[in-house]
């Protein structure tokens, strides 16, 4: 931190909670949010919830937070784009309801934003949490202060790579000047919403972990389905220079048939003696296959990538989740 170059930043923010049936995270996150050192911000839990638990524990807990109940319960992408709609600040950020804010995170991302004019959004690194024990991985591992991204092929690369090393998605602010009115699609709708708003200015990571980002067995992101992926694959197809025979492409259907295949083999679902069962498992095997013979020295450094993230996550599920 000492590195960063305190300025004097007078710009309102809005933190935009989003929140599904998690009244025992959110609770950890409200007190995080509320803790933050800048001053100048409002706080709005946007409650998407099937159940009335959050409702009564922010009537409780939290009279003084602004809170917005949608009724029905919104799709996911719906209730994203509705919060968009709602910003009306001059920053503002989308945070879950399961991660943490440290102390300086909006003031420090108010500051570089407000820095750095041609930032139409940054965001910061994150230590992961797994369940309630914080680690002391990073979601990015770089050497330099920042990365900045100037186009959406850019910001694709970063999420079709194999070892998945990207700003979480709860950490950005946005200067809603420059990215109203973008609006993201699919399960997959934060990628697709962060690539348009590449081709609109540059986005800035920030290299301080300014937030814990939780792995738990209700993530979001835990549930994978494939026509999503494919979907996701074609926007990006449409969007960047990348082809569908690029060797990210490759290992992004990799990382994530194998994510969707143990998934359901872990479940016991039927879908294992489906034919779409039987098509990725023969597709995983063919794009395995084609990394190990043109690129050896990435399967190797695959597999052992693989491995390492496999006795993580088994340690972590037996001991802590």
């Amino acid at each position: 931190n000492r590195r960063y170059k305190r300025l004097r930043v007078s710009k309102k923010v809005q933190v935009f909670i989003l929140s599904y049936n998690r009244p025992e995270y959110l609770k950890e996150t409200l007190n995080s949010v509320s803790s933050q050192l800048y001053k100048d911000m409002e706080i709005i839990v946007s409650d998407n919830s099937t159940t009335d638990e959050v409702e009564k524990m922010i009537h409780t807990l939290y009279p003084e937070i602004t809170y917005r109940r949608r009724r029905p319960s919104l799709k996911p992408v719906v209730h994203f784009r509705t919060v968009l709609l709602e910003a009306s600040s001059d920053y503002f950020m989308l945070f879950h309801d399961d991660d943490i804010m440290l102390k300086r995170c909006v003031e420090m991302l108010a500051e570089e934003l407000d820095g750095c004019m041609e930032c139409v959004a940054v965001s910061c690194n994150a230590l992961i949490m797994y369940g309630n024990v914080v680690s002391k991985n990073s979601l990015f591992q770089i050497k330099t202060p920042n990365i900045d991204i100037h186009t959406p092929t850019e910001l694709a690369r970063k999420y079709l790579g194999f070892y998945g090393e990207t700003a979480p998605f709860s950490g950005y602010m946005y200067r809603r000047s420059t990215v109203y009115g973008i609006i993201p699609y699919g399960k997959y709708g934060d990628v697709s919403f962060l690539m348009k708003i590449a081709g609109v200015g540059k986005i800035r990571w920030v290299n301080i972990p300014l937030m814990y980002y939780r792995i738990h067995q209700n993530n979001d992101t835990a549930t994978v389905k494939i026509t999503e992926l494919f979907n996701l694959l074609s926007f990006i197809y449409q969007n960047t220079d990348i082809k569908r025979n690029d060797v990210d492409v490759t290992i992004f259907k990799i990382k994530h048939w194998l994510a969707w295949r143990r998934s359901i083999l872990k479940t016991g679902s039927r879908d294992k003696y489906s034919w779409r069962f039987r098509c990725v498992t023969f597709s995983l095997l063919k794009y395995i296959s084609r990394i190990a013979i043109k690129h050896p020295v990435l399967f190797i450094r695959m597999a052992l990538w693989k491995l390492k993230r496999s006795l993580l996550r088994n340690f972590y599920e037996t001991y802590t989740l």
